[in-house]
């Protein structure tokens, strides 16, 4: 997560130097936390597909 934490910063602070763009703190952290969030579901994701592989199958139909 610390990698998406480093993205959202540094579009943040890109923005800076961009006519008519601003980088607000309020944004960083809402990017962040989008980043997190999705990192969280594809974890979730991934944990609930291996689960489905290992107990045999045809939980999901």
């Amino acid at each position: 997560m610390k990698k998406s934490n480093m993205i959202a910063a540094g579009t943040e602070l890109a923005q800076i130097y961009i006519d008519r763009r601003s980088g607000h703190l309020s944004d960083f952290f809402i990017d962040a936390a989008g980043g997190c969030l999705g990192i969280m579901i594809a974890l979730l994701g991934q944990r609930l597909n291996n689960k489905r592989i290992k107990g045999g199958g045809n939980d999901w139909v």
